[in-house]
């Protein structure tokens, strides 16, 4: 299911990004951009460590790629804050577009059974 999501949110991001392009500041797109890449990582991340813990029982290698993995999505927050073409509302665009993509995709895909 999270390949799923993952795909889906790729290619939903890619078309929103080539839209708010051409439809809005160039400043908003790639503030978007920014954003939906660092939650789709997140995304894959989560994925990652889950099946690292479920498959192969490692708790320590799913908590070090934890310990890995937030402080370098903090270090580029932390950069992307202080450049100058970081929006406001390209940032809440797409972490509206996450959010959705992923209801309707569970929702979508559910065929009566509970999300895997």
């Amino acid at each position: 299911m999270i390949k799923k999501i993952a795909l889906v949110l790729l290619i939903f991001n890619l078309f929103l990004y080539g839209f708010l392009k051409i439809k809005m500041h160039e400043n908003i797109a790639t503030s978007f951009l920014f954003c939906s890449s660092m939650l789709w990582i997140n995304l894959i991340g989560l994925a990652v460590i889950s099946k690292i813990v479920i498959s192969f029982h490692k708790t320590s290698l799913a908590v070090l790629i934890a310990l890995l993995k937030y402080p370098l999505i903090g270090i580029s927050i932390f950069w992307a804050s202080k450049q100058a073409w970081i929006n406001s509302i390209g940032i809440v665009i797409g972490i509206c577009a996450f959010l959705i993509i992923i209801v309707l995709t569970v929702l979508l895909d559910r065929n009566g059974e509970s999300p895997k």
